[in-house]
C-alpha cells in the first residue's frame, strides 16, 4: 500500500470516527430533550374546572353534604 493511499484510509476512518460520535451526540440530546418535554407535559395539568362552573356547583343543592340523602335515608323520613 502506497503512503498516500494509506493516509487516505486513515483519514477516511478518522472522519468517520468524528461522524458517529457527532451522531451519537446529537441522538443523546434529542432523546434528553423529548424526555424532559413528556416529563413538563405530563406534570402540567389544565385546571379541573372554571370559577363559571365551580359557582354552578355551589349553587346546586345536591353539592352540600348537608342535603344528600340516600334512599335509606329518604324512605325513613317519609315513613
Amino acid at each position: 500500500m502506497t503512503p498516500l493511499v494509506g493516509l487516505s484510509v486513515v483519514l477516511g476512518l478518522v472522519v468517520a470516527f468524528f461522524l458517529a460520535r457527532r451522531a451519537a451526540r446529537t441522538m443523546r440530546e434529542r432523546r434528553h430533550r423529548q424526555r424532559r418535554q413528556l416529563k413538563r407535559s405530563v406534570h402540567r395539568r389544565p385546571e379541573k374546572s372554571s370559577p363559571r362552573s365551580e359557582m354552578r356547583a355551589n349553587e346546586d343543592p345536591s353539592t352540600v353534604a348537608g342535603d344528600i340523602t340516600t334512599r335509606d335515608g329518604a324512605k325513613k323520613q317519609d315513613s
